[in-house]
């Protein structure tokens, strides 16, 4: 019997730490391209009454005298929504599309357990999505500067340690250590093509 037990206590714990990994998989787009968050908005109703529904969602928060919507963390998908009265539902933590719908289904289930009339197939709208690049080893983030051109960048050290440049809608934080932080893609694949056309451009005046 003891030994049933520590077979049932070890497949447990197996089961925990795949969840727990799954909770931390990050999605890799390209190589040392990693998606690390995409924030996300979607009407799924006319309105919503707050207050009725927010025994649905097991651990929400809801204050109406702190903030207007309610807030819910899924811990199986590790994304957190906003809810507001006016039908409309914020989402983040997501690192694909999939879990994006997948949150967006979920919640609507809630609704409806609830007695909330939902839209049928509300539409998912993709607000940023926030990425991680390695691009080198390290990065002389003054030689990046004066490459690019002050006036193109935003540099002070003595306030923020990296440096900021913009490249249409995206922007790009870069660090001493080669990292690089993109956010302001709306699509996936805007996030390699403008990685490449940042590193086209470095390469001009430095080595990475």
């Amino acid at each position: 019997m003891e030994m049933i037990n520590h077979e049932e206590e070890n497949e447990n714990e197996e089961k925990r730490n795949e969840q727990e990994n799954k909770k931390k998989k990050k999605i890799e787009i390209e190589d040392g391209i990693i998606i690390e968050n995409i924030v996300a908005t979607a009407k799924i109703a006319e309105n919503i009454d707050l207050g009725r529904i927010v025994m649905a969602f097991e651990g929400a928060e809801y204050n109406p005298h702190r903030f207007p919507g309610l807030i819910y963390k899924d811990m199986d998908l590790n994304a957190s929504v906003l809810i507001f009265r006016s039908g409309k539902m914020n989402i983040t933590g997501a690192t694909n599309k999939e879990d994006l719908q997948d949150m967006v289904d979920r919640v609507t289930q809630r609704l409806r357990s609830a007695g909330v009339k939902v839209y049928e197939r509300p539409e998912v709208k993709v607000m940023n999505i926030v990425a991680l690049a390695t691009i080198s080893e390290k990065l002389d983030l003054p030689q990046v500067a004066l490459g690019m051109g002050l006036e193109n960048v935003e540099y002070e050290p003595e306030q923020f340690p990296g440096l900021v440049y913009r490249q249409g809608k995206l922007t790009f934080l870069m660090f001493n250590s080669g990292r690089v932080v993109c956010t302001g893609a709306q699509e996936i694949q805007e996030i390699p093509e403008g990685v490449r056309r940042l590193k086209e451009t470095l390469v001009k005046f430095i080595k990475i």
